[in-house]
């Protein structure tokens, strides 16, 4: 089916609709940006251009932009003037509009980032140094999560929701024989509000009590990490009484929130087995301390018992069975104290133990059964959800379908609409043609009334001097003089023999 327009105009607008119908979302584009002024209106317009290669020649692609506040991206990327930003490469955020006067497309774009390595260090040179000024970098780092001197039995993390970081990471946590608590932020990764809601997820987690925050994220692409290059979320992280972990799933790249994290790992998955090598680590301690204090009362009651028995021997020697008698009950009574507090000790050790372990079981049990409990109720309601849907959706169609009538009454109606108008066109165009043909009719008969040649037809002629001039009276002429007489098939010349005047005296 041919689609058929007017004019050019209509076209236009017509590719403007559809534009707003089918390209209205948002978009990303990475380019070599070219011709950076700020307009008249205060509105940034600059050219994204990528130039490519090939077998015909080489091509250069253009995409005009346009972004509404200037003066607070040149400040947020450390420059100038407009000018330093051509010649290197950013990625523009926006929606695509057609401008129907200037027959083109436009980037209306709200944030721009640089997307070229050199662009980025520098601007992140910029941010550390602005930082360092204010006292909050460099922070203190973690080589290794055990100098918390502490078991890690509450986190924070602070991810989106069902993403293969996220899932790489409790697979890693799931060897420590101490499971930690944990509170969940959900938060964007990718786009422009993924810095505000990492902010906002730092600081909320401030005041809960958490003795780690993780920020996940598996992988992705190299142009998204530019989300966290943002000079507030860097702040926010300088910031935090709580260590944070950086583990966004890239080996090769680092970025600004690496170089601020108090402890940044290549993966999620890194992450994870670092908080269970630290429990266990922990764990191990203490059993080794158990085992050298038990090992140390030991050694004390062997040289006790050897001290003893070289003293017996010397008092033997001089034959003091007396005092042999009564030092050796007191020794004896000294020693069951002694083991007795060392059993008791013992056994308090071995309680204190148990019941750890007895809560830190039920503990585990009652979070597997909350988790549990509330992942069979979101899938009730989700599979509830979708039921009454489905009615609806059935209940929808079957009232449409009654709604509508037959498509061949409705073809036949608009048929006798469209020979009525027809019949109505032609009568209404026949009637304006008669009423043309009278007044043109009429129009003529006026003007041969008046045209000066119609006296020919009765036998006139109009009379002029030699040079053209009409005469309407004796006065204008003299014996002598020469005269035209225009009749209805030629002109005659004559000259002046005498003059009669016809007024009576």
């Amino acid at each position: 089916m041919i689609r058929q327009f007017q004019r050019v105009s209509e076209l236009m607008w017509w590719i403007r609709e559809f534009s707003k119908l089918h390209l209205s979302g948002e978009i990303e584009v990475i380019g070599e940006v070219r011709n950076a002024r700020i307009n008249k209106r205060g509105v940034l317009d600059l050219e994204l251009v990528e130039s490519s290669k090939a077998k015909s020649g080489s091509f250069t692609y253009r995409l005009n932009c346009q972004l509404a506040n200037p003066k607070s991206l040149l400040k947020s990327l450390k420059i100038q003037s407009p000018q330093e930003l051509e010649g290197l490469e950013y990625i523009l955020t926006g929606s695509l509009n057609f401008r129907v006067t200037q027959n083109r497309y436009v980037l209306e774009a709200y944030q721009m980032q640089p997307y070229g390595k050199g662009s980025i260090e520098k601007r992140r040179n910029a941010i550390l140094k602005e930082l360092e000024n204010a006292g909050l970098y460099p922070v203190k780092k973690l080589a290794f999560l055990f100098d918390l001197k502490e078991p890690i039995t509450k986190i924070s993390i602070i991810a989106s929701p069902g993403t293969r970081g996220l899932t790489d990471f409790l697979v890693g946590l799931r060897h420590s024989p101490l499971l930690p608590e944990f509170d969940f932020y959900p938060a964007a990764m990718e786009g422009a509000s993924a810095a505000k809601g990492i902010c906002k997820a730092i600081e909320s987690a401030q005041e809960t009590g958490t003795q780690l925050i993780v920020i996940l994220r598996g992988g992705g692409a190299q142009g998204s990490l530019l989300y966290f290059e943002d000079e507030k979320l860097a702040r926010m992280v300088c910031l935090s009484k709580i260590p944070v972990i950086s583990a966004i799933g890239h080996t090769e790249d680092k970025t600004l929130l690496d170089y601020v994290a108090h402890r940044a790992v290549e993966t999620p998955t890194t992450a994870g087995r670092e908080i269970a090598e630290t429990n266990l680590r922990y764990l191990e301690n203490h059993e080794r301390s158990v085992e050298v204090f038990f090992k140390t009362f030991t050694e004390i009651i062997e040289q006790g018992n050897i001290a003893l028995n070289r003293s017996i021997k010397l008092l033997t020697a001089h034959k003091v069975e007396r005092y042999l008698s009564s030092y050796e009950r007191e020794a004896e009574l000294q020693t069951k104290r002694l083991l007795s507090t060392i059993s008791a000790y013992s056994k308090k050790s071995e309680e204190v133990l148990k019941r750890d372990s007895k809560e830190l079981s039920s503990k585990l049990s009652r979070i597997l059964r909350e988790r549990r409990s509330s992942v069979a109720v979101r899938a009730e309601g989700i599979f509830t959800k979708g039921k009454k849907l489905e009615r609806n959706l059935r209940l929808y169609e079957s009232m449409i379908l009654s709604a509508l009538p037959p498509i061949s009454a409705l073809l036949d109606a608009k048929s006798e609409k469209l020979k009525e108008s027809t019949h109505r066109l032609v009568a209404v165009t026949d009637s304006i043609f008669n009423l043309a043909n009278q007044y043109a009719r009429e129009y003529t008969a006026k003007i041969r009334a008046i045209n000066p040649l119609h006296s020919f037809m009765k036998g006139g002629a109009i009379v002029t001097d030699a040079f053209g001039k009409p005469l309407i009276t004796i006065k204008q002429v003299k014996k002598g003089d020469e005269l035209k007489l225009r009749v209805t098939d030629g002109v005659i010349l004559s000259e002046v023999k005498e003059k009669r005047s016809l007024t009576k005296k």
